[in-house]
């Protein structure tokens, strides 16, 4: 079998993260990546908040530095949305939205300011469940685009926003908004090709970073040399679970668990595949 076949069969089902802090995310990811649907209303209580996980949508108690849900967790829901198209849950996002001025959940975590020449701190609540005016942005062509709007969604993601290139996970989700403006428009733009040739800077053995950037032998040479060609990745290989949302000299991707077989759900090189498929 080839690479690509080996981790159709053996990839794991988006339940994989269902339980997991970060499991919208990531269940939303694995889903389209693997093209398994998952139980996503799950996630949703009968308002419309949406939460991380299950868990915090039947009222576990948050932690101290916990929110029920961030906007890394809608872009994930965004790609599972328009990949399903579950213009339901869109529109559920946008009324619960207008309805609660963007603050779309709870947090605890406390974010301190230190004040230049006073003696005192500005402590304030972190932002991560509020959207900005991107984020809403993408929300309206992502719903323009499945009702049926191409040209109004071309036109919402025409508009530069402002995507940054910081090495980690914000880099990761720069490259979904990037995919998700991709497949609305049908093509990377001239803003977004930089946006990623300074990801690449800093990681440019980024297999999707190269794949969404059109260097698609580069990508695929990636996937070869570094995710095994006849099995899953496990810990004892690296211990991050998504290796793309790493730079490449992250601590994660750089060293594992010697002795730790627990595989990972392979999602990863499955989303890239899935973003070569798109051409």
């Amino acid at each position: 079998m080839t690479q690509l076949e080996v981790y159709k069969q053996k990839a794991a089902h988006p339940d994989y993260f269902r339980n997991s802090g970060d499991g919208l995310l990531w269940s939303s990811l694995q889903a389209v990546a693997t093209g398994k649907d998952f139980a996503v209303e799950d996630f949703i209580r009968e308002d419309g908040q949406i939460f991380r996980n299950p868990d915090m949508a039947q009222g576990r108690l948050l932690g101290p530095r916990e929110s029920t849900i961030s906007r890394d967790m809608f872009m994930g829901l965004f790609c599972y949305c328009l990949h399903f198209s579950r213009l339901d849950i869109l529109e559920g996002v946008k009324s619960y939205g207008w309805k609660h001025g963007w603050k779309m959940g709870r947090e605890n975590r406390v974010v301190e300011f230190a004040i230049p020449y006073i003696k005192w701190k500005l402590r304030i609540k972190d932002n991560r469940t509020w959207f900005t005016p991107g984020l809403i942005l993408l929300l309206y062509a992502l719903i323009a685009h499945l009702r049926g709007r191409p040209r109004l969604a071309r036109f919402l993601v025409n508009i530069w926003q402002p995507i940054g290139s910081t090495p980690g996970y914000p880099s990761h989700l720069s490259m979904l908004h990037i995919y998700l403006n991709r497949r609305i428009r049908g093509e990377i733009v001239s803003w977004e090709h930089k946006v990623l040739r300074r990801i690449l800077k800093h990681s440019p053995r980024n297999a999707l970073a190269l794949a969404l950037a059109g260097w698609h032998d580069d990508a695929r040479a990636e996937l070869a040399s570094q995710w095994p060609a006849d099995r899953l990745p496990t810990r004892h290989d690296w211990t991050e679970e998504w290796r793309t949302q790493r730079a490449d000299n992250d601590v994660g991707i750089v060293w594992g668990e010697p002795g730790n077989i627990k595989p990972h759900s392979g999602g990863d090189l499955l989303f890239v595949e899935h973003v070569l498929a798109l051409g």
